[in-house]
């Protein structure tokens, strides 16, 4: 997920270290961060598992659109997502015009776990900010905004604060949390490199993820039963990563986002995970989705093309997201960094039921039947033919009863009528 600069405001010192429950509030909370384990214990246990009962499900980051959203566009695309991440900044009326359009809808508002998105990064104690090796304070590049140090208490139960008070009178279930992955640690990703003050060396990955892990942790505890889903797992080959596995950032928490998902935005588009790394895309939604957990898959297919191959790229992820999907996973594709973000695509109005199998391999096609139709990938680097049981259409409404899969494609597939 792309910051965004949200501008804040200071904040007492009262927030900074309590996040106060509203009389009534469906939880038991406290600031003293030796209540938090027990916050919101007897609450229900959060969920983004749909209540619809439609296994395909498709979300999208409006909080990336430039500029404010009309009413017009925000109605359209809260009748067309099942989720949508929203800007802190949306009025909240349109807000609950938007549940009242789609009353399933799923509302997030955004937040960034990692940096101050104020403009002198002073908003805060001086102490909470990251340095660099000189002591200096650390800005990310692309946007400015101001590193902070992740070990920090005070900063974990201000992100709860603001999550809190931002769910206060909207329509939000939850809040997603930005940055919670290794990006900042990266050379060029911000000014300098943070340093780890408990080290005084530069983190170590897998102390940045447990650090950001405890944030969202805090907020989840603080907040409960609001929703928290967090960015940061990347891509399956992440996510099982042995010495740095992303998944640690579900740890406490609703969900999260991989914006990586089969592919880095930027890749030449002849360019295909090997089907071991594409296999690790797949379990990660079955795997998350059977610990209860909700994954939000991103797509980005930005390097220059033609339609049609960002097209073949397009069904060969929804292909691969049916495979995994366990029914509380949410898909998107994006094919800009220009595209917006709420544009609704024909191809993720599916009616096509709900899974009566997990997937199978047969004669080298990975396959995943439906109710209401059939889903078959091939991710090696040969062609694939294979009989269908029955009269199915495509995504283009060709009929089809027999599937030729080229190297590295996918084929989404509905029962023909009477069928």
């Amino acid at each position: 997920m792309i910051q965004g600069r949200v501008l804040t405001t200071a904040v007492t010192v009262l927030a900074l270290v309590a996040v106060s429950c509203p009389a009534g509030a469906p939880r038991a909370c406290s600031g003293d961060a030796g209540d938090a384990e027990d916050c919101g214990s007897e609450s229900a246990t959060p969920s983004l598992a749909p209540s619809g009962g439609a296994e395909f499900q498709a979300w999208a980051p409006a909080n990336e659109r430039s500029g404010e959203i009309p009413r017009q566009d925000a109605l359209g695309a809260a009748t067309h997502f099942d989720l949508l991440v929203m800007s802190p900044s949306i009025d909240t009326k349109l807000l609950a015009e938007m549940e009242r359009a789609h009353p399933r809808l799923r509302l997030l508002v955004y937040m960034n776990a990692a940096f101050d998105q104020s403009r002198d990064g002073d908003a805060y104690p001086d102490a909470w900010y990251a340095r660099d090796a000189d002591g200096s304070k650390i800005r990310s590049v692309a946007f400015g905004n101001w590193l902070m140090d992740v070990t920090g208490p005070g900063w974990s139960r201000e992100r709860a604060a603001t999550c809190e008070r931002l769910l206060a009178g909207a329509a939000y279930e939850g809040c997603m949390l930005d940055v919670l992955g290794t990006a900042p640690l990266l050379p060029g990703y911000a000014t300098g490199i943070p340093i780890d003050e408990r080290t005084n060396e530069a983190w170590r990955a897998t102390d940045w993820l447990e650090a950001t892990s405890n944030i969202a942790g805090t907020v989840e505890r603080l907040v409960r039963p609001a929703i928290v889903v967090g960015n940061g797992l990347g891509s399956g080959k992440r996510f099982f990563d042995a010495a740095v596995p992303s998944s640690v950032l579900m740890d406490g928490i609703d969900g999260g986002i991989a914006e990586s998902w089969l592919r880095s935005p930027r890749e030449e588009l002849d360019s295909f995970p090997s089907v071991t790394d594409w296999k690790l895309d797949v379990e990660m939604l079955s795997s998350a989705g059977g610990d209860g957990k909700s994954v939000l898959v991103l797509t980005k297919a930005w390097p220059g093309g033609t339609r049609q191959e960002k097209d073949r790229w397009h069904e060969y992820a929804l292909a691969t997201f049916l495979l995994g999907t366990q029914g509380n996973a949410y898909f998107h594709f994006s094919y800009s960094p220009r595209a917006d973000p709420l544009r609704w695509h024909p191809w993720w109005d599916l009616d096509i039921g709900t899974s009566v199998e997990s997937y199978r391999i047969v004669d080298g096609v990975y396959r995943r039947r439906f109710t209401r139709g059939l889903v078959v990938v091939n991710p090696s680097g040969d062609t694939r033919t294979l009989g269908l049981d029955g009269d199915y259409v495509d995504l283009r409404g060709t009929p089809l009863r027999s599937a030729t899969l080229s190297p590295r494609s996918g084929l989404v597939l509905l029962r023909a009528p009477g069928s």
